[in-house]
């Protein structure tokens, strides 16, 4: 009867094989490596396209707000109506519209501005247009930077049920 044969590879011939093994594992680790990178890329690009600009947690602390109301022609000249709203669950609606996605909008002008307070302090004034439909958006500075963010059609609704 045969048994096995015991052949002894050289130890050139073990040292390629166990660097192939070696080479191919790596490769294996490293395409796993790269599907994650472009996950993460992936996942970071999406979550700087929708980064808020974080004007929420200021705006979320007012217990009441002041919107002064323009001509509506885009001049800031003159103040035709002013209405303060102290009801917390319209001060926070209102938040909501203004921490919305970035815009990049021309001076297109103001229909008004927000001002929120918390105890007869102001912590945050904002501009708004919202009579030009190719321009509608909030205006701030936060952080020393300056931002414009979308204005919809709900916020636009909210800010005319004020103004009638």
């Amino acid at each position: 009867m045969l048994g096995p044969i015991l052949v002894q590879l050289p130890s050139v011939v073990l040292d390629s094989i166990y660097t192939f093994k070696l080479s191919l594992a790596l490769l294996s680790l490293l395409k796993n490596s790269m599907k994650n990178c472009f996950l993460i890329a992936g996942l970071l690009l999406f979550i700087s396209c929708t980064q808020s600009t974080g004007i929420k947690k200021t705006l979320i602390v007012a217990d009441s707000v002041a919107i002064n109301y323009f001509k509506g022609n885009g001049t800031a000249d003159s103040v035709v109506k002013m209405v303060m709203i102290k009801n917390k669950n319209q001060v926070i609606e209102l938040s909501n519209f203004i921490d919305d996605d970035i815009v990049h909008t021309g001076k297109c002008g103001f229909d008004g501005t927000i001002h929120f307070f918390m105890k007869d302090m102001v912590l945050k004034d904002i501009g708004f247009r919202y009579n030009d439909p190719s321009c509608m958006h909030f205006s701030f500075t936060l952080g020393g930077k300056h931002f414009c963010t979308k204005l919809s059609g709900k916020a636009k609704n909210f800010l005319s049920s004020f103004n009638k």
